[in-house]
């Protein structure tokens, strides 16, 4: 069995939906701990877990794991990560996504 040991989790709040005829950029209000990009926030938590048990952490505190969506979210994440390698160089990488309470 593999398992996938994430060591960077990253929360990404959503922030609101804009209809595609009123799409306006709005930046979004993070708490402290985390970071505007677009309309969302993230929050670069350091923990080392498996894929599930990430999953559950993220789900507890309202949120989901989620994908890099667009070429642009993903240097601004590569920008902020300077996750650790494991022995054979490589990083294992996660978001965690929760929708903003309006």
């Amino acid at each position: 069995m593999c398992w996938v040991i994430l060591h960077l989790l990253i929360l990404w709040t959503s922030i609101g939906q804009a209809s595609a005829e009123n799409e306006v950029e709005v930046a979004p209000s993070c708490p402290a701990d985390q970071t505007a990009f677009g309309r969302s926030c993230f929050a670069f938590v350091s923990q080392r877990l498996s894929f599930h048990t990430a999953q559950d952490w993220c789900e507890k505190r309202g949120g989901h794991l989620a994908f890099i969506p667009d070429k642009n979210t993903q240097n601004f994440l590569e920008k902020h990560l300077d996750p650790d390698k494991d022995e054979n160089g490589r990083s294992h990488s996660s978001l965690h996504r929760s929708k903003r309470k309006e």
